[in-house]
This record gives structure tokens, C-alpha cells and sequence, in this order.
């Protein structure tokens, strides 16, 4: 699976690497195929709502992209 996370402080990751808001769905594409097409996405308590919708919004463009959302908190 793909990790996508957003941090307390609003930054986005993918598998622990920084990322810009603008390179998610390059990004995610350049990890994905027919075997790796499910995303977590995770994202601290603190985030606004729109952050993590915002993030959702491109995911959900990705075709054949599955995506789940964790309840685990992140340090």
C-alpha cells in the first residue's frame, strides 16, 4: 500500500518523503499499478478538514485507486 500522511503542521508525505499539495497525484501514479492501488491516507487531529478533503478530492481522481483512512493518530 501507498502511505499519504499530513502531518500537525499541514505537511503532505508520501511513504515518509515530503511532498508539495501540487505533486500528489503524480506521485501516488508514479507508485501505483494493477498489484499497489490502495492508499491509507492519515493525517493528524489538528489538520483542518479542508486539508484532508482537499487531499481526498485528488485521490479519488485516481482511477482504479483504492483508498482507506486511518483512525490511528501519527506522532
Amino acid at each position: 500500500f501507498i502511505n499519504v500522511s499530513i502531518d500537525k503542521y499541514g505537511n503532505l508525505f508520501i511513504n515518509n518523503n515530503i511532498i508539495k499539495f501540487e505533486e500528489l497525484k503524480s506521485k501516488v501514479l508514479t507508485f501505483t499499478d494493477k498489484s499497489l492501488n490502495l492508499v491509507i491516507l492519515n493525517a493528524d487531529k489538528n489538520v483542518p478538514h479542508g486539508s484532508v478533503i482537499n487531499v481526498l478530492d485528488v485521490l479519488r481522481g485516481i482511477d482504479s485507486l483504492k483508498i482507506a483512512i486511518s483512525t490511528k493518530s501519527i506522532e
